[in-house]
């Protein structure tokens, strides 16, 4: 025989050796398992890859179905038709690689199962060596009668992940599927972190488990152990998970197994139960480990604001304070007459002026700390007692389970004991605005400090100093740029674990800022009728308190409609109080008797009627309207979606901001212009051309915060999470980073809010500085 045909005969023997090994490995063993008994199977030798992992694949006998045997094959009475209510379970073990490998099968539910073997990273050195596995499976059913199971081994040549690669697999509905990423016994950890990528190619209503841990055994891989592994999760058609390889030193295992039912993924109910398997991909990538080069751009991005507003403010002061030419006021103003309550009497016809509501002001000096210096000293006690137990109950609820938490965890990078530290870090902005808001109050005290007079050109013959502008009070500034440090800080404790249950934490001081804007705004001619520090807190508690019970109250009915009375009487009751009082200068006297306080009412409305001042009386209308439309969203949000107080609440206190903030600027422009009711002469206080700049100037530091304000709140529209819905929905909306591989549309968010909020706080710290040298006695209250 020539050579040439002994080749022949050899790879045709080759090939069919070959051919008959793949069909063992892919041929299923029938076995039958008595009642009650233990039943060994000996599967047929497998060869695997480099990179393969095994799984055993088992089905039961359809119902209804019968199997004949030959007479005396000793199996007698077969019959599947068994009692479906039952709890009849076939308990499946096996031993591969020195691991114990455990599973059953509800035969009640299901007819098959597909079960991945776990195996110790540690032995890799010898499964490459060897190519061939010899694996044996024991059965034993606690059914009544006896059971038909096929059963075989198949490679799964996916087992083994690589890096930067994407694959491609088939979910099934009945059983897990496992992976392993390993980095070898060698690789050496450090700050290196990872990204997983899971994402659904079809059935992406699907709900199921994803896990991850490390490769010990037996994984965590069913129902009933799933939530145990390192990281779990539920996922939809996406989900991103970031992973720090100093917690998976050298190798993880990434175990997917379908939820039981798809609605644990969804927040609305009458979903259809989908059992059709699903097709993903999958890829593991590293992320940036780098973070040096996105923080020193937004470090520019901050410092650069913050000096040229140090250098122009500086100058503009500098400028104001050596034009010290106060000007001749064209009217005098008549003299007030002081009320026993705040220095206020109102008349029908009577315009009030500055000096008339600071009675009090210049005689009682605990009454006017009250208004001014005790808010700073309350936001300096309260802040830290409210830190430090937030912090503590973040870290403490972030423990476990990630689903407590609602990143965008396609732009997560951990770092130290951060899940998410670029949304921690960009609070930056805050704080940083904070401590330079603070630096510029400082200066501008020091070139007009509180008690700011000014000698009049015509005190050549020694005329006393005329008190000029209105009065320098710059405790509720410090208390606004302690409270914008403190909303960084707090923000930084939110963001460590988002969620409806820690967002009180990152709106609190949120609340506390626009009150205090409001109180301030109020104060500027209002000095001694200004809200006491210790009431405007005590609102600010009541206001958390509701907060607090929404989150809680809003998914019991009974409780609910309990909330919904108590809240709408304190609600409304508050809203009218403030739109009365007001409208009237806080020139109602109050009293704990209800009848004495529509006495009072009555009288003051005799005195000045709903029009005597349209101005006013258009603003205190707006108020009231705002708010009874913010109620109304309350009851909607809370009523048929179950929404807590914490973004009403928001609405509610940045509207009022704004709508004050508005009013008295169109009121310092009417200010300029406005006749006297004989129009024989304009009085205006604003007449020369620097007093114009000057008001322009303030002006424009509004228009630029505004302007920011709004780029800030496109960029939170379109967030890429949501704690209002199920954490597998809120990650289909998550994204990776979209600004220098670090920063997302949160992140934008913050630094451009707080470089608003900062500019907004400078347009406050300057709006009257066209009346520093104005005599106050001509300045009006409004």
């Amino acid at each position: 025989m020539s050579k040439s045909q002994n080749m022949i005969r050899l790879i045709l023997t080759i090939g069919f050796v070959t051919f008959l090994n793949s069909l063992a490995v892919t041929r299923a063993l029938e076995q039958i398992v008595a009642p009650d008994s233990l039943t060994k199977v000996r599967l047929p030798t497998i060869q695997l890859g480099d990179r393969s992992g095994i799984q055993i694949w088992a089905g039961r006998q359809e119902s209804g179905e019968s199997v004949v045997f030959e007479e005396g094959s000793g199996v007698d009475n077969l019959d599947n038709k068994g009692d479906q209510t039952k709890k009849d379970i076939a308990y499946f073990s096996t031993n591969f690689e020195g691991n114990l490998n455990t599973w059953s099968l509800d035969m009640n539910s299901r007819q098959s199962f597909s079960k991945s073997l776990c195996y110790n990273p540690d032995q890799n050195k010898a499964m490459i060596t060897n190519k061939s596995f010899d694996i044996s499976v024991a059965i034993f059913s606690n059914h009544e009668k006896y059971q038909y199971f096929s059963i075989k081994a198949v490679e799964n040549q996916d087992f083994l992940l690589p890096i930067d690669q994407e694959i491609e697999f088939e979910l099934s509905n009945q059983s897990s599927t496992v992976f392993q990423f390993d980095r070898g016994l060698d690789f050496i950890p450090k700050e290196e972190n990872y990204l997983l990528t899971i994402e659904s190619i079809t059935n992406s209503k699907k709900c199921i488990h994803v896990g991850i841990s490390d490769p010990s055994c037996p994984w965590n891989d069913d129902q009933r152990t799933v939530r145990n592994n390192k990281i779990s999760a539920r996922i939809l058609s996406l989900g991103y998970f970031s992973i720090k390889a100093r917690e998976f030193p050298n190798s993880f295992v990434i175990m997917l197994l379908p939820a039981e039912e798809d609605q644990s993924c969804f927040s609305t109910d009458n979903l259809v139960q989908n059992n059709e398997p699903k097709k993903m991909r999958m890829k593991i990538t590293i992320s940036p480990n780098s973070f040096s080069y996105p923080i020193i751009v937004s470090l520019i991005s901050l410092a650069v604001p913050s000096l040229l507003s140090i250098l122009v403010l500086s100058l503009f002061w500098t400028k104001i304070y050596k034009e010290q030419n106060p000007e001749e006021e064209k009217g005098e103003s008549e003299s007030a007459t002081l009320d026993d309550k705040d220095g206020v009497k109102s008349g029908r016809s009577r315009q009030v002026f500055v000096p008339d509501l600071m009675g009090k002001y210049k005689v009682d000096k605990w009454h006017r700390k009250l208004r001014s210096s005790v808010y700073l000293y309350l936001i300096l006690l309260v802040a830290p007692f409210y830190i430090v137990p937030s912090a503590q109950t973040v870290f403490l609820y972030h423990a476990g389970n990630s689903e407590s938490c609602f990143f965008n965890y396609g732009c997560a990078r951990p770092w130290g004991i951060f899940d998410s530290f670029n949304h921690i870090y960009s609070n930056v902005g805050y704080i940083w605005f904070g401590i330079v808001f603070l630096f510029l109050v400082k200066i501008k005290s020091r070139y007009f400090p509180e008690d700011h007079r000014v000698q009049h050109q015509s005190s050549e013959q020694g005329l006393p100093q005329q008190e000029q502008g209105l009065p320098q009070q710059y405790a509720v500034f410090y208390a606004m740029g302690c409270a914008m440090i403190f909303q960084g800080v707090l923000s930084c404790i939110f963001h460590v674990c988002p969620s409806n249950l820690s967002l009180q934490f990152d709106t609190t001081m949120m609340y506390f800022i626009m009150t205090l804007v409001f109180v301030k705004i109020y104060q500027f001619r209002h000095t001694d009728t200004t809200m006491s520090a210790y009431l405007c807190m005590f609102t600010l508690c009541l206001a958390l308190i509701f907060e607090a019970f929404s989150i809680y109250f809003v998914k019991h009915a009974i409780l609910k409609t309990i909330f919904f009375l108590v809240f709408s009487i304190v609600y409304i009751g508050v809203i009218f109080y403030l739109g009365i009082n007001f409208y009237f200068n806080s020139d109602i006297k109050k009293s704990r008797q209800v009848r004495k306080n529509l006495q009072s009412f009555n009288i003051n409305l005799e005195k000045t009627p709903p029009m005597e001042h349209k101005m006013r009386f258009t603003t205190s209308l707006m108020f009231v309207v705002f708010n009874v439309a913010v109620f109304v969203y309350v009851l909607i949000s809370i009523g048929s979606r179950d929404r807590t107080l914490s973004t009403p609440f928001i609405l509610l206190f940045g509207g009022n901001m704004f709508i004050y903030v508005a009013y008295y600027m169109v009121r310092k422009i009417i200010e300029c212009v406005k006749k006297q009711p004989n129009d024989e002469e304009e009085v205006s206080i604003c007449q020369p051309s620097s007093s114009v700049l000057i008001r322009c100037f303030s002006y424009t530091l509004f228009v630029i915060s505004i302007s920011l304000g709004m780029t800030a709140m496109y960029f939170y529209a379109n967030k890429h999470q949501s704690r209002n819905m199920s954490p597998a929905e809120s990650r289909e909306r998550n994204q990776l980073c979209k600004f220098g591989e670090f920063f997302d549309n949160h992140d934008m968010w913050h630094f451009l809010s707080s470089t608003a909020l900062f500019f907004a706080f400078l347009g406050l710290l300057t709006i009257d500085d066209d009346l520093l040298y104005v005599n106050r006695g001509g300045i009006k209250v409004f």
